[in-house]
């Protein structure tokens, strides 16, 4: 698995924990007592979860580019070596 790969798996994982968080959002509503702390509980503990999903994903979708957002050759090229040296290693 590549990064850009690997970005869209921490991406996919994000929007779910978004769409769970919705869904205990709702549930607040009609949620009461200790119940209701320990659903809000969680509810923070899956937004942080979210939001840290959303920065590994962000950072790995920008690796291979500069601060200008332009394709960083020596950091494609790096990875295309990596590849190239992991695939020499399974056939071992």
């Amino acid at each position: 698995m590549g990064l850009i790969e690997l970005a869209k798996a921490y991406k996919a994982d994000y929007e779910t924990l978004e769409r769970r968080i919705a869904e205990l959002m709702e549930m607040q509503k009609t949620t009461k007592g200790e119940n209701l702390y320990l659903l809000r509980k969680k509810i923070r503990e899956y937004k942080e979860m979210a939001r840290e999903c959303k920065s590994i994903a962000r950072w790995l979708e920008s690796y291979y580019t500069d601060e200008k957002g332009n394709i960083d050759e020596n950091r494609l090229h790096r990875q295309e070596y990596v590849g190239m040296y992991n695939a020499v290693l399974d056939t071992l």
